[in-house]
């Protein structure tokens, strides 16, 4: 396969089967470590969503590998090396976990059924079962990380190893104590009240409404009740002044993108928030030959949204699938749970 290789990035791309009969097909990228892939440590790299493709953070967030940026010109938008990535110094698998994310899929209506409990023992499964076809990694230090909804996913793998390790599960995995979040989610309630404080740290709402706010809420932000009239006034204007800003990453330019929907084809990605990322499990269409493909449509390249778009031209191209190894036998599973790949949307 040469879709990588001209850029010297040496990785394997399979599926592995799992569930309680084999009726899970969860698909992965690993990329080796560039230093030193037989002592560096091991890290399984887990998305978030739920129901998000690994690709954002191979693509998007730690991987080798992005998107030039260059505008779209209905050919396979190109990829270009990173400086900053973490298999420079780590191996990395990106897993398509739960089933429906990504490429992986369920061969069955029961094994499209999901929940943070299952999507763990699965995640399980998976690291064992690659372990056995890759014994050589078995010593390296094993880490587990992820973002977003991952917060409340890595938590329960790091467990679950450790368990099975006490009982004797075999291959035993290598597991260091500790794992690594980037924007986790984890309580709802902390997380928005935080939002707040973390506003005025960076200078986006100025001393004298925070003060008002901390005095008046009671540093209490999220479900407020709505008889405290200078607790809610106070809110509003806090929601305005951050209004404009990106919130994803607050140095980057809030581009306005909800106008491009229009028109865009079911096979083109959905960017109303940047968690639309995950891959249509059907995609028959040609993406060149959509309606939504006129380049016109398209945020800026200067937006880092934009990218969004790129990523959902690369990966429903069927040479880029031809590439990878995707299996074509699964279709139409997303009518069967709405937590599909929300709701069966792509990118």
């Amino acid at each position: 396969m040469t879709l990588f290789s001209s850029l010297h990035v040496i990785y394997i791309i399979r599926y592995v089967s799992v569930g309680e009969s084999g009726d899970v097909e969860l698909f992965y990228y690993f990329v080796k470590s560039e230093r030193n892939q037989d002592k560096d440590p091991l890290m399984i790299w887990l998305t978030g969503g739920p129901g998000c493709s690994s690709l954002c953070g191979f693509l998007f967030a730690n991987g080798p590998l992005a998107f030039k940026g260059d505008d779209y010109n209905g050919t396979l938008p190109p990829l270009e090396l990173t400086s900053f990535s973490w298999t420079k110094v780590a191996n990395i698998l990106y897993l398509e976990s739960p089933p429906g994310s990504g490429y992986s899929y369920a061969k069955t209506r029961h094994a499209s059924e999901t929940s943070d409990t299952k999507q763990i023992h699965q995640i399980d499964q998976f690291l064992r079962s690659w372990f056995v076809d890759h014994p050589e990694f078995i010593s390296n230090p094993f880490y587990v990380g992820g973002d977003s909804y991952s917060g409340k996913i890595v938590p329960g793998v790091v467990q679950h190893i450790s368990l099975g390790n006490e009982k004797g599960l075999t291959p035993l995995i290598n597991i260091q104590q500790g794992y690594v979040l980037g924007n986790p989610a984890v309580l709802r309630n902390l997380e928005s009240n935080h939002k707040v404080s973390f506003a005025h740290r960076m200078g986006l709402i100025s001393d004298e409404l925070y003060e008002s706010l901390e005095r008046n809420c009671g540093g209490k932000f999220f479900n407020v009740d709505p008889s405290n009239a200078k607790c809610s006034n106070g809110l509003q204007a806090y929601h305005q002044c951050i209004s404009e800003i990106y919130k994803e990453h607050i140095l980057l330019p809030n581009c306005k993108v909800d106008y491009v929907l229009a028109g865009i084809s079911q096979t083109l990605p959905n960017i109303r928030t940047s968690r639309r990322r995950e891959l249509k499990e059907s995609s028959r269409n040609d993406p060149k030959e959509a309606s939504g493909n006129d380049p016109s449509s398209l945020p800026p390249p200067s937006c880092f949204t934009y990218r969004y778009f790129l990523s959902a031209f690369w990966a429903n191209d069927e040479n880029v699938r031809r590439a990878l190894g995707v299996k074509k036998i699964y279709k139409d599973l997303c009518q069967y749970d709405d937590i599909c790949n929300y709701q069966g949307k792509n990118f």
